[in-house]
């Protein structure tokens, strides 16, 4: 036993007086700092509530059965992206439901970050110059869906994979050896989870400098294009739609403006978001802002100048520049890589969820901004008057960019928190709720989220995932969103039919979100419960009055209930807080029908 101890504590003696512990002990604090620091005030947004949702709530056979019908069908092209958006959900609710997910998805996040820093460090011999890429990875804010469980458990693996696949191209020295043979393993893995980074691995020949030829260079891209080719067939045979309804003018011409608009996009945030922070500065970022200045000025006196200064005496600064410019030009190469595969969403968003356009640029942008500053102080660094001035301008630079990660959290916060009341007031105004019910909103000033939107498609799946309603109804309690804004709140009224029965489809611009999959609904008056918007809170209206003077009587509320009586599953703790239950007061105003700051 004291043998075994004695081997434990030098093993970790010896990692502790590895020059890279802290390095990525730095790495792994910052993920947290900027994307995990409020995990535990997340929950499920958007596609969350009908992936994660679904795989929370089936039983492990009915898992398997989702798991294998995504590989059977070739799932969207994406047959891994279901498995492990099911897996890892199921996994995780076992082992502390919703927050043990944020914590897998930190773990991806981490594995990636060290394999990226692994991966710089291993295709140059100057030592300082993966430092501040990684911290910018670490970073990247082109990209705010790193709070999006769809996006941790569903994209992040794709990225480790391409990873995992690089790290493994660049220590093989022949095209046919064990490493070569499985990287080429790991990328497929990745295209069949997530597509878009798959591109990136055109660039491995040029990772390290002069072991390539021709040649080599030749046999990888066609072996990479036989996967493409293969996998584009496999999609066309399963008739995935987005690959199949795609015209060839259509495809080339979306194609250019990708690959030109892309990197010019992704570029810009990296000025953008740091004026972001400036023009909205308050008292707390204004500390966030001085304190993480202060330890990122330590980090890269501690960590990035004793790199640094070994490069500086064992390279001349010809070479050392020569170095930078070559992985400068590496990074803009996967640059334009990243973007051809994303020919279906548009690069000029940068926020929401439709900012993952920029998912697969992570690695060339953060190697381009990195290589930038690498050659700032290569170039001033004799410069002694100027050194500690540039390492504060890096340093506040770094510090701009965390302030928006944190940023971004507490717009994810603020969504879940929105999702919370009003879930909260949709129950205790719906307790009567049975088979067959269905509860329409009307409600104009509903917010609608900035990074992450609290209400969107999934609204009619929360209450069939938060209470186990009896198998055998074909129509459980469903809660609609209308139409309705300010200029026009009653557009939803043409869902009504002469006889006062209403039409639930998405041809009569009634509801918001009435699934494709769905047929038309007929639902009668007193099957309905109708809550509006009444001076900033959500009241429940027990009729309706017509302009043609019939008024219709909709059901009325006989439950003795403060909530609905069924089982819940354990979504409902998360969603409804046991605070909230036992709190009789209600708030004075709906939060949620107050825009996010």
């Amino acid at each position: 036993m004291l043998k075994y101890m004695k081997k434990t504590l030098t093993t970790l003696q010896s990692l502790i007086q590895s020059p890279s512990f802290f390095v990525y002990l730095t790495l792994l604090s910052l993920l947290w700092i900027a994307h995990f620091l409020f995990f535990q005030s997340f929950g499920l947004y958007e596609d969350d509530w009908a992936f994660t949702g679904n795989a929370i709530n089936q039983t492990w056979s009915q898992n398997l059965e989702t798991i294998n019908g995504a590989l059977i069908t070739f799932w969207q092209g994406r047959p891994l992206h279901m498995v492990f958006l099911t897996l890892l959900p199921s996994l995780g609710a076992k082992l502390g439901g919703i927050s043990t997910l944020y914590l897998i998805g930190f773990f991806l996040l981490t594995c990636n970050a060290c394999l990226f820093y692994r991966l710089l460090r291993n295709i140059t011999e100057i030592s300082y110059s993966a430092l501040i890429p990684t911290l910018l990875f670490c970073l990247y804010t082109a990209d705010t869906t790193f709070n999006y469980l769809q996006h941790l458990l569903g994209l992040q693996p794709a990225l480790l994979f391409v990873l995992i696949a690089f790290n493994l191209f660049v220590n093989s020295a022949k095209i046919n050896s064990q490493s070569r043979l499985l990287s080429y393993f790991f990328v497929t893995l990745a295209l069949l989870t997530y597509e878009s980074p798959f591109l990136l691995f055109f660039a491995a020949p040029f990772l390290k400098k002069n072991t390539q030829n021709r040649k080599q260079i030749f046999i990888h891209s066609l072996i990479l294009t036989t996967i493409l080719f293969l996998y584009l067939g496999l999609r066309k045979i399963t008739s995935e739609s987005r690959i199949s309804q795609l015209a060839p003018w259509e495809t080339l011409q979306k194609f250019l403006e990708q690959i030109i608009a892309g990197p010019v996009v992704v570029s810009r945030t990296f000025l953008l978001r740091p004026w972001q922070i400036l023009s909205n500065l308050n008292v707390t970022y204004l500390i966030i802002l001085l304190i993480a200045t202060a330890c990122f000025y330590v980090i890269i006196t501690s960590l990035y100048e004793d790199q640094f200064k070994v490069s500086y005496h064992d390279f001349s600064s010809h070479s050392q520049i020569s170095e930078l410019i070559r992985l400068l030009k590496l990074g803009l190469l996967m640059m334009f890589l990243a973007y051809p595969s994303a020919i279906l969403l548009d690069v000029n968003i940068i926020d929401g969820r439709a900012s993952r356009v920029h998912f697969p640029a992570v690695m060339g942008t953060t190697l381009v901004m990195g290589s930038l500053w690498n050659l700032v102080f290569i170039i001033t660094y004799s410069k002694h008057f100027l050194k500690p001035i540039i390492k504060v301008i890096l340093s506040t630079y770094l510090a701009l960019l965390l302030a928006f990660s944190i940023n971004v959290q507490q717009y994810y916060a603020q969504s879940w928190q929105y999702q919370q009341h009003f879930w909260h007031d949709i129950l205790t105004l719906s307790p009567d709720m049975t088979e067959n019910t269905v509860i329409l909103v009307q409600s104009p000033n509903l917010a609608w989220g900035k990074q992450i939107n609290p209400f969107d498609w999934s609204v009619p799946s929360v209450l069939s995932s938060i209470y186990e309603f009896p198998k055998d109804w074909q129509f459980p309690p469903r809660a609609y969103i209308l139409h309705s804004d300010l200029q026009n709140i009653e557009a939803w009224k043409g869902m009504i039919q002469s006889s006062g029965k209403m039409l639930i489809s998405n041809k009569n611009h009634g509801v918001r979100y009435h699934y494709d999959w769905e047929p038309e609904r007929i639902i009668q008056p007193q099957n309905v419960i109708l809550l509006v918007e009444d001076n900033k809170k959500l009241i429940r209206q027990p009729k309706l009055t017509l302009s043609n003077g019939i008024t219709i009587f909709f059901k009325q509320n006989d439950s003795h209930f403060s909530f609905p009586p069924f089982p819940e599953t354990s979504l409902f703790s998360r969603l409804i807080p046991s605070t909230k239950i036992t709190n009789g007061q209600k708030p004075s105003s709906a939060i949620y029908l107050e825009p996010q700051k």
